[in-house]
């Protein structure tokens, strides 16, 4: 019983180990599309000017 007991603890933890991944990734994912937005932005503002980086 106690060995079963184990498994279902670790299960659990992996489990919630790849929850919290998959948060951290969205996160991620979210402020990388926000970056992006800003990058295009100077891009054309750059372009706009005429100027060169």
């Amino acid at each position: 019983m106690s060995n079963n007991k184990r498994s279902t603890e670790a299960e659990d933890h992996a489990v919630s180990s790849e929850a919290s991944e998959k948060l951290k990734n969205k996160k991620y994912l979210k402020e990388l599309a926000t970056l992006h937005v800003e990058l295009v932005k100077l891009q054309e503002w750059v372009r706009h000017h005429g100027l060169k980086v």
